[in-house]
């Protein structure tokens, strides 16, 4: 058991909200969370405000601690002087074997418990999501980490992959991936492969309305009972959208148009949108990107108000980089440490799909 650092109980005491640290302490791969109860007389929502000059009397860390309220207690989480690394590999066990209707379900992180958290692109809290984080913070290895996840638990009958990729860096290892539903796509070919992706929602709710069905995943149980092809998932990842949208006003108008049709209609067609990028200012992350993607990953930004516009509550700005995130859905922002994933790894799962648990028939 790891108590409570002295310098950090008396700190609070210094600045007047001293607390009662309970023996109950959480040892997570980034950082140690300790507990407490304010003493008589402190209000709780003040605390928070404290981290920065708590940050000077611990002086062995990199970021401020972070303090939050939870569940009637205060957490208080303060950065491992022997952070430990997550590996891919080293979660391979719980990848859901592939199945005839494939897997919607896909790791988020490890939580400071050590549990792995998922999130499911076919339920409404997080069919598309915005991923956000400055050079360092670990974006481009939580994007491999998501897509491997969803490549080694999927085949190409149930997934496929359009990637967009501006700075033609992230998505290189994939352009032979037997997932790629189109060919990589760098800066101009953007607005096509999302019309594209609309044209084929559209056809795909007309099979929905056929059949009956309210959505893919009814549509492919349809499928498979009468042995006929399912329709696979279509994931759109898009790394460093920014570049994109401050090309021109007219490039931007197009593409959140397109954004906002995927947005609304794309989860029922089994369509999704990850969208990334480095800047998480007003003039990228206002209008329709920021509705239309609901789920959210902040890594590491600079400031405060990045945070802000991003789960819409600070925090963010305290991450300590290389994975350390904040996932937000429904409800508070959960912290996480992202799955480190080399690209390596990755392009050994794109180039060789798992063979499923049943036979399917390819789309």
């Amino acid at each position: 058991m790891v108590r409570a650092p002295i310098a950090l109980e008396r700190g609070f005491a210094e600045f007047g909200a001293p607390l009662t640290f309970a023996d109950e302490t959480a040892c997570g791969p980034t950082f140690l969370r300790f507990f407490a109860t304010p003493q008589r007389g402190v209000a709780a929502k003040r605390l928070p405000a404290l981290s920065e000059n708590l940050w000077m009397r611990l002086g062995h860390t990199s970021k401020p601690p972070q303090i939050s309220l939870q569940q009637g207690r205060v957490a208080i989480d303060v950065e491992r002087p022997d952070r430990q690394p997550v590996t891919f590999a080293a979660w391979h066990r719980d990848l859901p074997r592939p199945g005839a209707s494939g897997n919607t379900r896909f790791a988020v992180g490890v939580s400071v418990e050590g549990a792995l958290h998922l999130a499911d692109l076919a339920e409404s809290q997080s069919p598309h999501l915005l991923v956000v984080g400055t050079t360092g913070s670990g974006k481009s290895e939580w994007l491999r980490a998501f897509l491997g996840w969803l490549m080694a638990s999927n085949t190409p009958t149930t997934l496929r992959l359009a990637l967009i990729d501006p700075k033609r860096l992230a998505f290189a290892s994939l352009e032979t991936s037997p997932y790629l539903w189109r060919p990589v796509v760098y800066d101009e070919g953007a607005i096509a492969l999302l019309d594209a992706m609309i044209d084929e929602m559209q056809s795909r709710y007309e099979r929905l309305q056929r059949a009956g069905s309210d959505d893919l995943t009814q549509y492919n149980d349809l499928q498979r009972a009468s042995s006929e092809p399912v329709l696979p998932r279509i994931v759109c990842v898009c790394d460093e959208f920014a570049e994109l949208l401050l090309q021109d006003k007219k490039v931007r108008q197009e593409i959140e148009a397109r954004v906002a049709r995927l947005g609304v209609k794309g989860r029922a067609a089994g369509m999704h949108l990850v969208f990334a990028t480095q800047r998480a200012g007003r003039e990228i992350l206002k209008g329709t990107i920021d509705s239309n993607l609901p789920a959210r990953v902040a890594l590491s930004v600079p400031r405060e108000i990045d945070s802000r516009l991003v789960l819409g509550e600070p925090g963010a700005e305290k991450l300590l980089g290389k994975g350390d995130l904040l996932y937000k859905d429904i409800g508070a922002p959960v912290r996480l440490q992202g799955l480190l994933v080399t690209r390596e790894e990755l392009a050994a799962i794109a180039a060789t799909p798992v063979a499923p648990s049943k036979d399917t028939s390819e789309p």
